[in-house]
């Protein structure tokens, strides 16, 4: 088998790219959700994609040595808990941020699961 030679530098650039990938596809994803069902826009994409994309960076780097499946639950938990706390702290409670949290969650758990696991397999 052909060892994967990449130097420690690309494997953190590819990190960040495909978090940054995850968090577009993530955000696309609710998007047209929150469209589908006629929901306001609680956070905006632009906001999503750069915020989560940073701390779910340096959550992935974090939990860099754990298996794609906790690493996503945890990267998607925490990200998701970042955000949410942070439209709290600026706009107050409201009455859908719990669906509104595990709408988030769930597409970007599912997502970050499957990337995190093809990337692993086939870049690490």
């Amino acid at each position: 088998m052909k060892e994967k030679q990449i130097s420690k530098f690309s494997r953190v650039l590819l990190s960040f790219l495909v978090v940054f990938f995850v968090m577009v596809i993530s955000c696309l994803i609710d998007y047209l959700m929150q469209s589908a069902f006629g929901l306001e826009r609680i956070f905006s994409c632009l906001s999503k994609i750069i915020y989560g994309t940073l701390w779910g960076f340096v959550f992935y780097l974090i939990f860099s040595a754990w298996d794609s499946w906790l690493r996503a639950l945890l990267v998607s938990l925490l990200v998701t808990l970042f955000l949410h706390g942070w439209y709290l702290w600026i706009n107050g409670p409201n009455d859908l941020m719990v669906l509104v949290f595990f709408a988030y969650f769930i597409p970007l758990f599912l997502i970050s699961w499957v990337v995190f696991y093809l990337f692993e397999r086939e870049f690490l």
